[in-house]
């Protein structure tokens, strides 16, 4: 239920029942491609599956008819450009992978993501919706009105902003650190920073 959680505080409202695919429907998939679909999975098809700004406006998670197995892996979600797809393993079902490779007509190496299925879930939520543009925001019940990013070093010249972002609790709350990307909340705001370097607090260019 933490899927449909997050995506209801994100958008700050409940989710309609056409907004997700109906189980029977991931039930047919499972049966079709003769497997368990991962229960994190499906839930969040089945929360989120038809919205748009989970699913498609930035990085792109598979329909589920266009899930596909490698390696005994389930490839759910590619990169914006293509460059990067997504799996998570077939046996524990919650082990995410990552590879580079384009081709699936064999087996591929795959590199293990920090994150397990669910958080890595969640924190796909947080991230869609970061980085979609204004129109994929408007296009949604619930979408943001505004996006801003900030360059860190302009953030710096600034005394007053550098003391917000140092303190910025308890009026925001740290729902991400991980997986190189640490993400805060607020009623009807999210913020985000790069974690490129896991010694230092931020390592980021900008703060969206």
């Amino acid at each position: 239920m933490k899927i449909k959680q997050t995506a209801e505080q994100i958008l700050g409202r409940a989710l309609k029942e056409s907004e997700g695919i109906p189980i029977e429907e991931i039930e047919a998939i499972s049966q079709k491609l003769k497997l368990t679909i991962p229960p994190a999975l499906q839930e969040y098809y089945n929360c989120v599956g038809n919205i748009s700004l989970f699913m498609d406006d930035y990085q792109h998670v598979a329909q589920i008819n266009e899930l596909f197995v490698n390696d005994g892996k389930l490839v759910f979600m590619e990169e914006n450009q293509g460059v990067v797809y997504w799996s998570v393993d077939l046996e524990d079902k919650e082990t995410v992978y990552q590879t580079v490779e384009q081709k699936f007509d064999k087996a591929v190496e795959w590199y293990a993501e920090e994150f397990k299925l669910e958080a890595f879930l969640i924190l796909n939520l947080y991230y869609q919706c970061l980085m979609s543009d204004n129109f994929a925001h408007e296009a949604i019940e619930g979408g943001f009105e505004f996006c801003l990013q900030l360059e860190v070093e302009i953030a710096k010249e600034n005394p007053k902003t550098m003391k917000y972002l140092n303190n910025l609790a308890p009026e925001w709350t740290e729902v991400i650190r991980g997986n190189d990307i640490a993400i805060f909340w607020k009623e009807d705001s999210i913020m985000s920073y790069l974690l490129l370097d896991k010694s230092r607090k931020s390592d980021s260019k900008l703060i969206y």
